[in-house]
């Protein structure tokens, strides 16, 4: 796969292949959908920070001195992979929350 990364596409059909056998023998070593449930809750997150609820909570710390969303999101954001009470709300995201949004690292 490292030679289709490197931009020789003469090599994606045998790293295509090679991919392919190795997706096939995970799959076939997982032994139940609750294995497979386990393997996914290891490396995907319940919780990502989200820039407005991080700057909603940093506001509210700062110029209001109440530290409640702040503490709530440290608590998710510190074990991000554990499930919490009631995560809706760290979950979804607005569908206006990014508009017109624009980090400093270009986000």
């Amino acid at each position: 796969m490292g030679k289709v990364l490197r931009g020789e596409a003469h090599a994606f059909p045998a790293a295509m292949e090679e991919f392919l056998e190795t997706y096939k023998s995970q799959l076939l070593a997982q032994t139940s959908l609750a294995q497979a449930e386990q393997l996914m809750a290891q490396v995907n997150p319940q919780v990502i920070p989200r820039n407005y609820i991080v700057e909603r909570a940093l506001y509210e710390a700062d110029q209001e001195n109440d530290f409640t969303l702040f503490e709530a999101a440290l608590k998710r954001y510190l074990k991000p992979y554990a499930p919490h009470e009631d995560d809706t709300f760290y979950q979804f995201v607005p569908e206006d929350a990014d508009r017109n949004y624009q980090t400093f690292c270009g986000t």
